[in-house]
């Protein structure tokens, strides 16, 4: 989990650099200046081609990306070139500066509708449920040293069914979660949970006593689903 996170972070802050780049790269190409080369990821290079006077590059580190802004050296200040960043008139200059960022906000919109448009996991209240999708009964808190942690229950799995010798009930309601465990308390039950989108199974005993505020297995619910949003 720890790693998967570590990825998605790189991944996101690579697609982000690279868009910042992006941005730049474009206002200087329609403000009529002059890039020496755009760059997928950084250097060492791997492979580039020259497509007028840009070169193209991929580069190793597969992490954002960079652009090179001819006359945006100090060095280069003092050229007379047309095609010079700083010739161009400061409203130009400011247009590049600041399209890195223009271009940001433009891809988290529309990383922002997509996901709107996917789905948001939901806490579903009763008056929710006509409008989300994929509903299910979902574990938000584990209590220290009650049975369920013991059992191996984690915060996020999904309770799909619950099983004593020859009674079992299908999960659709908190209601039925709670009212399945108290007519067992004491006694060793199956919960089928699901977890990343396989299917475990635990044993669990719910206790006679347990400390206020935790319940008879030590696990906290909630009715979750995805409910979609307009684009806008």
């Amino acid at each position: 989990m720890v790693l998967t996170t570590i990825i998605a972070a790189i991944l996101i802050l690579g697609i982000l650099i690279f868009a910042h780049e992006f941005g730049h790269f474009i206002a200087a190409k329609k403000s009529g200046v002059r890039v020496e080369e755009f760059g997928f990821g950084f250097p060492p290079r791997i492979f580039s081609f020259k497509r007028g006077e840009t070169v193209y590059s991929l580069n190793l580190i597969p992490v954002g990306g960079f652009v090179k802004i001819y006359g945006e050296e100090r060095g280069e200040k003092e050229s007379k070139s047309k095609f010079a960043f700083y010739n161009k008139p400061h409203w130009q200059r400011a247009i590049i500066l600041c399209a890195g960022v223009l271009m940001n906000l433009l891809v988290a919109a529309i990383f922002l509708s997509i996901v709107h448009s996917i789905g948001i996991p939901t806490i579903i209240e009763n008056k929710g449920e006509s409008i989300a999708r994929n509903i299910q009964i979902q574990i938000i808190d584990v209590a220290k040293n009650s049975p369920a942690e013991i059992a191996g229950i984690k915060i996020g799995d999904a309770i799909q069914k619950l099983s004593y010798k020859n009674e079992s009930v299908q999960v659709s309601t908190i209601e039925q979660v709670q009212n399945f465990i108290s007519l067992h308390i004491g006694e060793e039950i199956e919960m089928e949970l699901k977890r990343a989108g396989e299917i475990i199974t635990v044993r669990v005993t719910p206790r006679p006593n347990p400390p206020e505020g935790e319940g008879a297995t030590g696990i906290a619910m909630a009715k979750t689903g995805l409910i979609s949003y307009p684009w806008y």
